[in-house]
């Protein structure tokens, strides 16, 4: 399994080994790691560009939209037959969007 790593540096930890005075680096220059590039890049561009660069957005929702779903279903499924799981999921996707369209507010532009 090939995983990219697209966190960004802890800066609490930054703060906290300059305050030290310690002199903070994830590993040596002459090999750096992904998450060395990632901070380089934000650096390099601003976080706000990076996030767009590597596509961090579309993953923050989709973390927060399987946090809501485990807060509201429970983190395990109740089927054992994987055809009966991939229903039992879309079913939740289904009554989760419509939970989403019962509370949201009714806008009208004027």
């Amino acid at each position: 399994m090939d995983v990219d790593v697209t966190i960004p540096h802890p800066t609490s930890l930054q703060k906290r080994a300059s305050k030290l005075g310690i002199m903070f680096q994830v590993t040596r220059p002459e090999d750096p790691i992904d998450l060395d590039e990632a901070v380089r890049a934000i650096r390099r561009e601003g976080r706000k560009a990076w996030k767009e660069s590597v596509g961090y957005h579309r993953r923050s929702l989709a973390e927060t939209s399987m946090f809501r779903m485990k807060n509201t279903f429970g983190g395990e499924l109740k089927n054992r037959k994987f055809t009966n799981q991939v229903t039992e999921v879309a079913v939740r996707c289904k009554i989760l969007n419509l939970f989403v369209t019962l509370g949201m507010p009714a806008f009208l532009w004027t």
